[in-house]
């Protein structure tokens, strides 16, 4: 373990760090789409959601306006819908993709939030199994502080504001960060409030910070759940990782946001930078090849394990550069994997300063027992 005061390394490093965790995203997403044991149980329950929209979108005209309407403002960010911009009738399940699939859980989430429950006049009507995906979504509140009350993290308006665009000449990104927002997904649309948990964690563990904990990843839990039993490989609980591969693939979220999402409905623990943590317990269908990726990333030279410190006052003497960070390294990888457990950092994160110097690092790793140089 090192204390590395030359800022200009550690945002290096941190360019080299975001890199990995983009290209272990796309690697698995390679893997959903060649291995016929995952893409096979993918279409066909998007085959079954495909039908259980269009019988949902003639039970009314309120409820066929709400699906028109989710659809189409999902055209600027979905790549599904900007490909079938009149609507999903003409859409083939057998030739959509994981990425397509994905898409299709999105829009589903989508939609039965705004449909599910109408009847013909348009007031609420029953959910039935609906409820669940509410259930999951109010499992999980946060308090944030200040005046804010116990929010769930996927309310852009408490954790986010539309992206303004940077003025020219001004660094304000990483190179991914940058990329991330061009590709016009999530990320483009909001950015994250210093008073986000996870942007905090973010600053401090050199992760790209995009939109936020990924309330689409809830969605995907609830899909999974609710169309598996149609199709026994779908039971697998390795189709909860498809959201690592897609949603930050698709420049949505990043692979922290998707993977606390995960963590705090219990289908993983995983420990920030330590990416085999991320394979579900009891996962069979194409785990060798997902394990051998998550494990080729967590051993990848970029990946390295930092805790980043900023200038005293909270304003890096360079716009976007650290300080200098604590780097763990050999034996100390295993210290720094208990700390990095991403459920308590979640916790830990919401009383530590954004962008916070060397001595409140200190402070906060004296709190945790964790030794520091």
């Amino acid at each position: 373990m090192r204390n590395e005061t030359n800022g200009n390394q550690v945002w290096q490093w941190t360019e080299e760090k975001q890199q990995l965790e983009v290209m272990l995203a796309w690697q698995l997403l390679e893997i959903f789409n060649n291995s016929p044991a995952l893409i096979g149980p993918l279409r066909i329950m998007a085959s079954q959601a495909l039908e259980e929209l269009k019988q949902l979108k003639r039970t009314s005209p309120v409820a066929s306006a709400a699906i028109t309407q989710a659809w189409q403002s999902q055209i600027g960010i979905v790549d599904l819908c900007r490909r079938y911009p009149a609507g999903f009738n003409s859409i083939q399940p057998n030739q959509l993709d994981a990425q397509d699939c994905s898409d299709l859980i999105r829009l589903y989430g989508e939609f039965i939030e705004k449909a599910g429950g109408l009847r013909a006049t348009g007031e609420p009507g029953e959910r039935g199994d609906y409820e669940f995906q509410n259930t999951l979504k109010m499992s999980r509140r946060v308090d944030y502080g200040g005046g804010h009350g116990q929010i769930w993290n996927t309310q852009q308006e408490a954790i986010g504001r539309q992206r303004a665009k940077v003025p020219a000449g001004t660094q304000q990104t990483t190179d991914v960060h940058g990329f991330l927002i061009s590709q016009k997904g999530g990320s483009a649309r909001f950015e994250m409030l210093p008073r986000s948990t996870v942007n905090r964690i973010d600053r401090v563990f050199g992760l790209v910070p995009s939109a936020d904990i990924s309330g689409t990843t809830t969605d995907s839990i609830y899909f999974t759940e609710r169309f598996k039993a149609n199709t026994a490989a779908a039971m697998d609980p390795i189709f909860h990782l498809l959201p690592v591969a897609t949603i930050v693939a698709g420049a949505h979220h990043s692979l922290l946001e998707v993977a606390l999402s995960l963590s705090l409905n219990g289908i993983i623990d995983y420990r920030i930078g330590f990416y085999s943590t991320l394979f579900p317990r009891g996962g069979t269908q194409g785990a060798g090849d997902i394990l051998g990726a998550l494990r080729t990333a967590e051993n990848h030279v970029k990946n390295r394990h930092m805790l980043i410190y900023y200038a005293r006052g909270h304003n890096p003497g360079v716009p976007g550069v650290p300080a200098g960070c604590f780097l763990f390294e050999g034996r100390d990888h295993l210290a720094f994997r208990d700390f990095a457990r991403a459920t308590a950092r979640e916790r830990l994160f919401r009383g530590v300063a954004f962008c916070p110097n060397e001595d409140e690092i200190r402070a906060v790793c004296l709190r945790q027992r964790l030794r520091l140089p």
